[in-house]
């Protein structure tokens, strides 16, 4: 059984992009440095001056609405959605 979880709290969407509520942070960005690095989540939460809770949720986000992306662009470019686009 899955259960839905509300992230408006932290996140909004603003110009077509994920962003932490009330900052101009994408939540990409933040994803990307923790997925690049060995940062704790209290650390990610230093380095961004944010909450614990605000970063687990980012990243909650991001995995969830990652997933969801990477379906449609399979779907849109034939399972190849890391091909190079030129045009």
């Amino acid at each position: 059984m899955k259960t839905a979880v509300d992230l408006s709290e932290y996140v909004e969407i603003r110009d077509g992009r994920a962003e932490v509520r009330g900052r101009r942070l994408t939540v990409a960005f933040v994803a990307e440095v923790a997925r690049q690095s060995d940062h704790s989540i209290a650390d990610l939460a230093y380095q961004f001056t944010l909450t614990r809770e605000q970063v687990l949720a980012i990243l909650l986000y991001y995995a969830a609405t990652d997933a969801a992306e990477s379906q449609r662009l399979n779907r849109k470019y034939g399972g190849q959605p890391n091909q190079s686009f030129v045009g």
